[in-house]
């Protein structure tokens, strides 16, 4: 699924929405939790998202040449790390797959995430990719 950044969603807000559909939960019309996803096609987005709400990210991974994807950036005030985790496309040895970071936002404000792909035995400054998304969390 893609992320259409600052496209019109729940309440009249602006906010992100996938391509398909935006898992939204009502609890008595208080509690709204939404999840968004991105891939490196959405490296730089600015995205409104809410506060609570999940994101998960898909990146290209190629472990077998030693690179993964690192937090280079990232307020924990605002967004925090669920889970990190790698997904082969293929069960065979040494096949390409993708990095899965699960986020969630904490609190209402505005915040960059970036991510570095690298090799950990390589210079800091010698990352191969990069991705940044720019979020605007509101209440």
């Amino acid at each position: 699924m893609r992320v259409r950044p600052d496209a019109q969603g729940c309440a009249g807000r602006k906010r992100a929405s996938l391509c398909g559909c935006v898992i939204g939960i009502a609890i008595s019309g208080i509690l709204h939790v939404a999840e968004f996803t991105f891939t490196e096609a959405d490296d730089g987005a600015h995205v409104t998202v809410g506060v609570g709400d999940a994101i998960t990210i898909y990146l290209s991974d190629s472990s077998a040449a030693g690179y993964r994807w690192t937090v280079s950036s990232l307020d924990e005030r605002y967004v925090v790390v669920e889970s990190h985790s790698y997904r082969p496309t293929s069960a065979a040895v040494g096949s390409a797959g993708a990095a899965v970071w699960k986020l969630s936002t904490r609190r209402s404000g505005t915040t960059r995430m970036e991510l570095k792909k690298s090799r950990p035995w390589e210079p800091a400054d010698s990352a191969s990719g990069h991705f940044a998304i720019d979020l605007n969390i509101v209440a």
